[in-house]
């Protein structure tokens, strides 16, 4: 639903528009003195974080954190949805698709425009905490199952997935954190503009730990896979050996030729079967001095 809302503050004013087309903004465009390009750049909804300075004012792009907790995310649309922003001192106006909840403040006494901006982009990171979480438990869930050997319980689907999610995120968190480098802000604003450049620092390291988490899970699935895909082999290798041997004597005499004298030996199967077992116990022997078995 298209919604543009007008807040006034003392000494600026926020315009928030929710959902717009560029018809529904000339008003908005013509009064404040807004870019076009800058504006297309705004209503774009799979823009990548951005900053750019212009005439009398800065612009910059975010992205939060919208996706589910149980969603399959191939790219950063599925993962979160834009917010843009036309600062200067005597206006904030913020452009965004989705229907965010943070957006609907209560009455705030902020003390310029950059003040609430920073407050915005506090609450923007903020959607990333819950799905720090979330991985984390995750991780937490499958180390648990690879060392009580549940492989067959693990999905390596769900687990690429998972890699991929996090790693995207990160992604997007660098992106971001290079829009706060970029951003200029007032002396009145520094320590807001310092806070929000470690809370992002933070979910960066969050996340790098999760990734590295997650690659190291992928490999020790894949080695403990091998290794039993290993052991199977072992196993058939091992039953090969002994039998190999067997199946070879019982093939020779199992051949219908006249002239085998064995054939007509009174205690010849006894004598066969012992040959057999001889054989066995020396294969058996065998692989326990090589510590095969």
């Amino acid at each position: 639903m298209t919604q543009i809302t007008t807040r006034s503050y003392d000494g600026f004013t926020w315009i928030d528009c929710h959902d717009v087309s560029i018809e529904d903004l000339q008003e908005v465009i013509e009064s404040y003195q807004l870019h076009l390009p800058l504006v297309k750049d705004a209503l774009q909804p799979g823009h990548l974080p951005k900053y750019e300075a212009y005439d009398n004012g800065q612009f910059l792009i975010l992205r939060a954190y919208t996706a589910h907790e149980d969603d399959i995310i191939n790219n950063i649309q599925q993962l979160s949805d834009k917010i843009a922003f036309f600062v200067n001192e005597h206006y904030l106006i913020s452009f965004h698709k989705h229907s965010f909840e943070f957006l609907n403040l209560q009455p705030n006494p902020f003390n310029s425009s950059y003040h609430l901006l920073f407050y915005l982009i506090r609450l923007i990171f903020k959607t990333y905490n819950n799905p720090a979480t979330w991985h984390s438990n995750e991780i937490d869930v499958i180390e648990k199952m690879l060392f009580t050997e549940k492989l067959n319980r693990i999905s390596l689907e769900d687990l690429y997935f998972q890699k991929l999610e996090i790693r995207l995120t990160k992604k997007l968190l660098m992106f971001s954190q290079n829009v706060l480098q970029l951003l200029k802000s007032p002396e009145t604003v520094k320590s807001e503009h310092q806070d929000a450049k470690e809370v992002l620092v933070q979910l960066i390291l969050e996340y790098e730990e999760a990734a590295d988490d997650a690659n190291a899970l992928t490999n020790t699935y894949l080695s403990l896979n091998s290794k039993k895909n290993n052991d199977v082999m072992k196993l058939l290798t091992i039953f090969s050996a002994f039998f190999l041997p067997l199946t070879f004597i019982a093939g020779v005499y199992g051949m219908n030729f006249d002239n085998m004298p064995e054939l007509h030996t009174p205690n010849g199967y006894f004598f066969t079967l012992l040959l057999m077992l001889v054989i066995s116990i020396i294969i058996w022997i065998w692989f326990k001095r090589k510590r095969i078995l």
